[in-house]
């Protein structure tokens, strides 16, 4: 099996991202985004409407199921009810999580960051459609160094609040967002 790094440059490759690869590039299919809601603060922030489809590829997978209306989470700030700065994101459908992101948020949309569903992690710029569009190689290795950043910082924060087990997951978060660079 791939290791991380190796995954994430195979799957910048198959998407030919990279000139050098050279395989053309598959057409990539939009993805509704919804606002969700933070309950706690009231924030709000747009976020993919179906989950499977892979927000890098954009690929349709046979089962598909929309999540329905998306609710989430959000440790970041809040300006004028809208997700702002850096923070973790966990999107939820019902009681079940459906996704994580590691990264930003600029008024109440995903900026840059790493996502987490099924399938593992992916850095980049989430674009309007709701597809995750890579960063320059150098970029994306800072990016994914800033969020394995956030997800410690929201850990510390926890684990201030007195939440162990959450903070313990999320330093494990941390850590697996920094796999992603081994071999780089």
């Amino acid at each position: 099996p791939l290791g991380p790094v190796m995954r994430f440059s195979y799957l910048i490759c198959s998407l030919a991202l990279v000139s050098a690869c050279g395989q053309s590039k598959p057409a990539i299919a939009p993805t509704a985004l919804v606002v969700a809601t933070d309950k706690k603060s009231g924030c709000t922030l747009r976020v993919p409407r179906v989950y499977a489809t892979r927000p890098v590829t954009a690929e349709p997978i046979p089962s598909a199921k929309p999540w329905g209306t998306p609710t989430m989470t959000w440790s970041g700030g809040c300006v004028n009810k809208r997700a702002s700065g850096d923070g973790v994101v966990r999107i939820l459908s019902g009681a079940k999580v459906v996704g994580a992101w590691y990264g930003s948020a600029v008024s109440g949309m995903l900026g840059q960051g790493v996502i987490e569903d099924s399938y593992g992690y992916e850095a980049g710029q989430m674009r309007s459609n709701g597809t995750l569009a890579p960063l320059a190689h150098d970029a994306d290795m800072a990016l994914i160094k800033r969020s394995a950043t956030i997800a410690r910082s929201y850990a510390m924060q926890l684990e201030k609040g007195g939440n162990k087990g959450s903070a313990a997951y999320y330093r494990g978060k941390a850590e697996e967002i920094d796999a992603m660079l081994l071999g780089e």
